[in-house]
């Protein structure tokens, strides 16, 4: 199961919180720069979404496909944290991982 993003608001910045309850690892995309991330089982990353204005929750669409979440944040500055870290961008492949 893939838990969905919970939305913080503060100030312009919105945090997305997701963690993959999978029983597999499951890629994160970050659109529109298709910045890929490896998210194996039991790990939370914070997605951390940055405007000049206040982002709006309609600025932000969240596709689920199977084994792939896509997060589009148009006009913003997304950073994925682990454990409060910049997370490293890159997707190993998985096997029986079929692109969407």
């Amino acid at each position: 199961m893939i838990m969905p993003f919970k939305k913080n608001k503060a100030s312009g910045v919105n945090v997305l919180k997701f963690t993959n309850n999978a029983d597999e690892p499951v890629k994160l995309i970050l659109e529109p720069w298709a910045s890929e991330y490896r998210v194996d089982k039991g790990v939370t990353l914070d997605v951390v979404v940055e405007a000049g204005a206040k982002v709006d929750h309609n600025e932000i669409d969240i596709d689920y496909y199977d084994r792939t979440i896509v997060v589009h944040a148009w006009a913003s500055l997304m950073t994925v944290l682990l454990d409060g870290q910049e997370a490293e961008e890159g997707f190993s492949e998985i096997e029986g991982w079929k692109a969407n």
